[in-house]
């Protein structure tokens, strides 16, 4: 998925949380379950239709939403928490001494679905591993695997196999690392590194996608494109007792707002897109439905950025007066209907080594103005924000921040682009000056907001450091600390780098985005995973 988000988006993208709180209430974090029985269906709604169901491709969050209900992986995340479990893994990994050597032992009697019908191997996890990294496939997980031995030679078509990945026998996996890589446990529960059946892959080896076979709770029974997709309970799932439910169907097209009418309609229990501001404020003073909203904290940071390598913003003191010119409340009000946190820095709170101590720039435009002097520009300057062209609430903020910079001076002009072309821009070196969007998480581990957006590698042609920001310092730390084993170093390493990239100020942080959502009443059982924002089916409920 690519992480970064436009529009009202940033307020959302459909993050999920650690605890699911009621907006309005002190509820329990799932919605009440004391009339749930097993069995019966969910109707949910998702506006884009799904691009794809196979795991080596999918990278969106329509994509996610439902890949996880069909596929498993070695590990995944306990119910509500942030926390690593084993899944088709029968037990925690062996990590040798050195870091280099991962040995899985796999569950005996974990079955593909039909019409597969057999038992998974260690050497199903090789084929897909390899599959995801076969540049014929062309992943956009590739980056993910490539710390695996013999991973970029198989990907430059330089071997014939991954030297890294063995199947040890049909219960054990081992993988050799390059070097000591401590997110890769949480590479291994990405949808990503799911297994895949060989037989149906090289069976439709250009549309594995729309005859997607896996081992979870939930198998694919239909799929009418830009209409539906219809999943069904699998008999033989191997976590015992689970899914509650026999069918989840999803209706592709409805608009947010329309998803919204028919969940009041009874037509609909889930929207899986949010909810627009407009709708949201409505909805919560309405007595009728004030308790089905439920308010979800985000693993996310929406930020403005600034291109590091267009004068004046080369000018460290420039950033730091823009980052002290910013009205983040505004923000959140006009943007989001007030669904977001401030925050100043790049980790959000619910990521490990989030540092509350952290020294960030305050709301205060009078030293904006006397900084931005001291660097030399006592009257301004002229610049341009960039924005996409595809909502309401994106414009509000636009304006916001062009508002906030006018107030010390800079004349700002907004600038519209739409779509791909948005993003086009803003991965081209010098094409932007200013914009804004959002990160979300693949993993829980704070290098997944290091290392893919702020470090020099990523800052090439067509990465995702928007602000073209390069030190070298930073580099150096963060390669210390994907190899350091000691979470309480780990952390201390990272607390240096986010205070090192604040003050070098490459990014207004503005918030942290949070998610509302809402039910119907036959939703008896109401969960969403804190990984991935998405929903996972096999722990909801029915009411009776």
């Amino acid at each position: 998925m690519r992480k970064y988000t436009t529009g009202k988006r940033l307020a959302s993208a459909l993050l999920a949380c650690v605890l699911v709180a009621p907006a309005l209430s002190q509820q329990p974090a799932r919605a009440d379950s004391s009339r749930a029985a097993g069995g019966g269906s969910l109707t949910v709604t998702t506006q884009a239709d799904i691009p794809s169901l196979d795991p080596a491709i999918a990278y969106d969050w329509t994509g996610y939403n439902t890949i996880h209900n069909i596929f498993d992986g070695l590990l995944d995340y306990k119910p509500g928490t942030l926390q690593l479990e084993p899944s088709i893994a029968a037990s925690w990994p062996k990590i040798s001494a050195d870091g280099l050597v991962w040995t899985f032992t796999l569950r005996k009697g974990v079955m593909f679905q039909a019409p597969v019908n057999r038992e998974v191997h260690a050497s199903d996890f090789k084929f897909s591993w390899e599959r995801i990294l076969n540049p014929k496939t062309a992943s956009p997980g590739v980056g993910f695997f490539l710390s695996i031995a013999g991973a970029k030679e198989y990907n430059a078509g330089k071997a014939k196999d991954v030297s890294g990945i063995k199947a040890l026998g049909p219960y054990t996996l081992q993988v050799r690392l390059v070097k000591p890589y401590v997110p890769f446990k949480y590479v291994c529960a990405m949808t990503f590194a799911y297994v895949v059946p060989r037989e149906i892959v090289e069976k439709y080896p250009k549309d594995f996608s729309h005859h997607a076979v896996g081992t979870g709770a939930f198998r694919l029974a239909q799929w009418v494109p830009g209409q539906k997709i219809v999943l069904e309970r699998n008999p033989h799932y191997f976590q015992a007792g689970l899914p509650h439910l026999d069918k989840v169907t999803f209706m592709i097209g409805p608009a947010p707002n329309v998803a919204i009418l028919q969940v009041q309609r009874g037509e609909a229990d889930i929207p899986t897109d949010e909810i627009p501001a407009e709708d949201y404020l409505s909805l919560k003073t309405d007595p009728q439905w004030a308790n089905k909203i439920y308010r979800i904290p985000s693993v996310a940071v929406a930020y403005m950025f600034m291109n590091t390598q267009v004068p004046p913003l080369t000018n460290k003191s420039v950033r730091q007066a823009i980052a002290m010119a910013i009205d983040k409340r505004r923000i959140i009000a006009v943007g989001t209907a007030g669904l977001g946190k401030v925050t100043g820095g790049v980790l959000p709170p619910l990521m490990p080594c989030y540092n509350p101590n952290l020294k960030t720039w305050p709301y205060d435009v009078t030293q904006a103005r006397k900084l931005l002097a001291k660097a030399g520009y006592p009257h301004g300057f002229s610049t341009t924000i960039t924005a996409s062209g595809t909502s309401l609430g994106q414009a509000r903020v636009e304006q916001v921040i062009q508002r906030d910079l006018s107030q010390i001076g800079i004349k700002a002009t907004i600038k519209m682009a739409i779509g791909s072309t948005y993003t086009t821009l803003i991965t081209t070196p010098k094409a932007v000056q200013i914009a804004q969007t959002s990160w979300t998480l693949d993993y829980p581990d704070p290098s997944d907001f290091i290392d893919p957006i702020l470090t020099t590698v990523a800052s090439e042609n067509g990465g995702s450091n928007f602000a073209f920001y390069r030190n070298p310092t930073v580099d150096a730390l963060a390669a210390k600390a994907d190899q350091e084993q000691d979470q309480a170093k780990r952390c201390s390493l990272y607390h240096q780098i986010e205070q090192i990239i604040v003050t070098d100020a490459p990014w207004v942080p503005l918030y942290t985005p949070e998610h509302a959502t809402i039910v119907s009443s036959h939703v008896a059982g109401f969960y969403m995973s804190p990984i991935w924002y998405e929903f996972d089916f096999k722990y909801y409920r029915a009411a009776s």
